[in-house]
């Protein structure tokens, strides 16, 4: 493993990454009925509700409507 792969793996990029995977897949078991667009929201508005900023929920799900980016 080369530095630039364990650093992503240890430091903000990779824990982000595992944080947010993680948290998307216990929404989708808590909620197995809700479309993927249902759990996005779901899960961006908890996120940045964590953080205490909902604006910034609001530009993301904005830009998910605007962009008509699929989620997966």
């Amino acid at each position: 493993m080369g530095f630039g792969t364990w650093l992503a793996r240890k430091g903000n990029i990779g824990g982000t990454a595992r944080a947010v995977a993680k948290g998307w897949k216990k929404f989708i078991q808590e909620n197995p009925g809700f479309s993927n667009e249902e759990v996005s929201k779901m899960y961006i508005d908890f996120r940045y509700g964590v953080t205490g900023e909902p604006h910034l929920a609001k530009k993301a799900l904005e830009k998910l409507k605007d962009e008509k980016i699929k989620v997966l």
